[in-house]
This record gives structure tokens, sequence and C-alpha cells, in this order.
């Protein structure tokens, strides 16, 4: 899932494991 950062935010939801990384970098670019 390394498509755009608003997709990254919904795959963090259902992956717990790249949650911590993905979340990081969605919280801010949205």
């Amino acid at each position: 899932m390394t498509e755009r950062p608003e997709a990254r935010g919904l795959g963090a939801l259902l992956s717990p494991g790249q949650n911590v990384s993905v979340h990081a970098s969605t919280v801010p670019v949205s």
C-alpha cells in the first residue's frame, strides 16, 4: 500500500502492523 497517503490511512486501520508507521505519515497529510 504505497500509492497515496489517503489510501494508506484506510490500509493502516486494517493493518495494525503498518498503522504505527503509516498512521504517523498520514495524520499530518490529512
